[in-house]
């Protein structure tokens, strides 16, 4: 019913700690790995385990896009979730998202979102869900919903979203896949945790600000996803439209200005 997709690299520690986790269940689930050119002994580890539910591809570093892309194609369950190498989906966590599975398997919904704990503090990231049914993008405009949550999508549903975008930036922000699909599509909404996230020093989330200004072209198609949302009335905030076209515009001349200095350099 469900594969777990993970892309990795340099974070063998904190990839054991995961798959430590989820391998205890006895759940027939898929956990999709992609390594992303690792060198501190991950391939030695993966080779090492004997368990059928894991399957595992090895490249050459190429950036976390890549290698999330690669394991959303090799997902062969029904609905696929996103778990970074940092984080921890729990044992009691996946449980609730299989009875999910089962009890709205015939839904109209793509899918579900859930909470998440700070793992170092040991409380829920962000506000609860103020719907019991809604998108991406309505959620983040018009209910202000702050702080990461976990998505778990219909596989034909995210596939889809990935396939939309050339992936040949290093970092594509997950929100663009989630944004895409709101487009068209509704999540469940459930209030309660299913796993922990960690912020680790050096991580993407620690370094946003810098990683949005030097990889622009993911922020534009992003702005550009919302804004097209406004006019397909998926969500109603214009403050959430204006910022959203000051954003596109921004990253705009940002994309332009580098390859302008690309180009002198040549």
């Amino acid at each position: 019913m469900l594969s777990i997709c993970i892309a990795t690299f340099q974070r063998r520690e904190s990839l054991a700690r995961l798959l430590n986790e989820l391998l205890v269940t006895n759940h027939d689930v898929e956990i999709c790995i992609v390594v992303d050119g690792s060198t501190d002994g991950t391939v030695a580890y993966l080779s090492a385990l004997e368990d059928s539910r894991i399957k595992v591809v090895y490249q050459a570093n190429a950036g976390r896009a890549s290698a999330l892309k690669k394991a959303i194609d090799i997902a062969s369950g029904s609905y696929i979730v996103i778990f970074d190498d940092d984080d921890i989906l729990s044992a009691e966590g996946l449980d609730i998202v299989l009875t999910d599975i089962k009890k709205h398997a015939d839904t109209a919904s793509a899918g579900f979102i859930y909470s998440l704990e700070n793992g170092d503090e040991n409380m829920v990231l962000g506000d609860e869900f103020p719907v019991s049914v809604s998108n991406f993008l309505e959620l983040r405009a018009d209910f202000k919903l702050k702080g990461d949550k976990k998505e778990v999508i219909r596989a034909s549903v995210l596939k889809a979203a990935v396939a939309s975008y050339e992936l040949a930036d290093r970092r594509i922000p997950t929100s663009l896949f989630w944004s895409t699909i709101a487009l068209h599509h509704n999540v469940v909404c459930r209030n309660v945790t299913i796993g922990k996230k960690y912020y680790l020093s050096g991580g993407l989330t620690n370094n946003i600000k810098s990683i949005k200004f030097s990889n622009p072209k993911p922020m534009i198609r992003l702005n550009a996803v919302k804004i097209k949302g406004f006019f397909m009335r998926r969500y109603k905030s214009l403050l959430y439209f204006v910022k959203a076209c000051l954003s596109w515009l921004f990253y705009s001349c940002v994309y332009g200005l580098q390859r302008v200095r690309n180009h002198r350099k040549s």
